[in-house]
This record gives structure tokens, sequence and C-alpha cells, in this order.
């Protein structure tokens, strides 16, 4: 081994650092956003399978469809429909909630509204800068 090897060190670095140097990647980040909501109601459902103290062969049953579904949804190896979180939300005895929203701003995306001030400074006006909206599911029990 020569010199040079043995004074090179390893550096590990933790998930959470690896994370915001990926997110570093405007695509990456903008993947991530749209990733969320369904992430979000994948936890969703396992949460209150949990909550409820429901198997996913119990859960199936009563939403009438198969255990291997479930384990698909939760594992998000199966994108989920609408009407199929209408019979989950209902057999975990919640309540579904599907909203669009215009995003907030952020570094990823432009804002939503620009400002415009007239040239005399006395009227300010928020004129719409794109149409792009955000999606927000979420299971409430």
């Amino acid at each position: 081994m020569s010199s040079s090897e043995k004074n090179q060190r390893t550096h590990y670095i933790s998930h959470d650092e690896l994370a915001a140097k990926a997110l570093e990647n405007p695509a990456v980040a903008r993947a991530y956003h749209l990733a969320a909501p369904r992430f979000a109601v994948i936890q969703d459902v396992i949460n209150l399978r949990h909550a409820h103290g429901l198997t996913q062969s119990e859960l199936a049953n009563r939403a009438t469809t198969h255990q291997s579904r479930i384990s698909k949804i939760e594992s998000g190896e199966y994108d989920v429909r609408l009407s199929t979180l209408i019979q989950l939300a209902d057999a975990l005895d919640a309540d579904l909630e599907v909203h669009l929203m215009p995003r907030a701003t952020s570094a990823l995306f432009s804002p939503l509204f620009v400002q415009e001030v007239s040239p005399s400074k006395e009227t300010v006006a928020l004129q719409p800068s794109r149409t792009d909206m955000a999606t927000k599911i979420t299971l409430r029990s």
C-alpha cells in the first residue's frame, strides 16, 4: 500500500446530507416534490391500518380487494387510483380529501403571482405568473 493510499480516509455522509446534496439538482428536487403527495398517501394508509390494528389481509377484505394489492399500494409498487383510495378510506373509517392548490413560492418553481407596482406606486396588483397546480391528498380518521 502506497503512502498516499494510507493517508486517504473514507468520508461517510449521513442520509440527510446525501439527500440535501441530491436535492440541489433542480431535476431531482422537482421529481421529489411531485412524488411527495403519493408517498404521503402511502404513509397515511400504513399509519391508519396500524392504528386500527389491521393486517393487510383484513384491510383488503374491508376494502373488497386482495392482500397483494394492499402490499403493492403500501410499497409504492402500485399507483393507486382515486376509486381505490375512496374504498381504502371507507375501510379505514377515514375521510378522503383531495385538493388541487396553487404551489407556494419556492426555489424549485417560479412564483405563482408576480407583484406589479404602478409607476405612481399607489397601487399594487398580483398577477398570475403561471398555472402550475399542486395536488394534496389526505386520509383523515
